[in-house]
């Protein structure tokens, strides 16, 4: 149910459970760090965990062909030894040393017969202007980029409406 941008942390003391989750879309980084005897470190930015005594920066020598010819490094490997990040959608569950990750979203791919033009138009501006007021709910103040383009051009419009 939650849509958005977000990383989340939520503590179950009841059942010593910990759940780490991303966003959908994986706009919003969760990384984090099994550490000896239990523990585990995380953050929304890598250079935090090395704040950790337990933890300093070495290499991942199997992520590096991995970014050098894609130019990003896939989940749930990160450039560092030893630290991981969830991948869009994806959730961690910390309990008694064992972690578990699953998927909780994946995005469906519609086998409905294609809806007729006037209907996928209605459609189309529907979800556009859903995806606008989504992300106009913010705490801080929020601008947009106009390029000239249609597609900034049709946010921006809609922005103000």
């Amino acid at each position: 149910r939650l849509r958005g941008m977000f990383a989340l942390c939520i503590w179950d003391e009841a059942h010593e459970r910990l759940l780490l989750a991303r966003d959908r879309t994986g706009e919003k980084p969760l990384y984090y760090a099994p550490l000896s005897g239990g523990e585990l470190v995380f953050a929304s930015e890598i250079k935090a965990l090395f704040e950790h005594p337990g933890l300093t920066p070495q290499v991942n020598d199997a992520a590096l062909p991995h970014f050098l010819i894609l130019g990003y490094v896939p989940p749930p490997e990160t450039m560092f030894d030893g630290i991981f990040k969830l991948a869009p959608g994806e959730k961690l569950i910390a309990e008694r040393g064992r972690l578990d990750k699953t998927l909780y979203w994946q995005a469906r791919i519609s086998t409905l017969d294609p809806s007729p033009y006037a209907e996928a138009v209605k459609q189309v501006r529907a979800a556009v202007m859903e995806a606008v007021e989504i992300e106009m709910m913010s705490d801080v103040p929020i601008g947009a980029f106009l390029s000239g383009g249609i597609d900034s051009t049709i946010i921006v419009a809609l922005m103000q409406s």
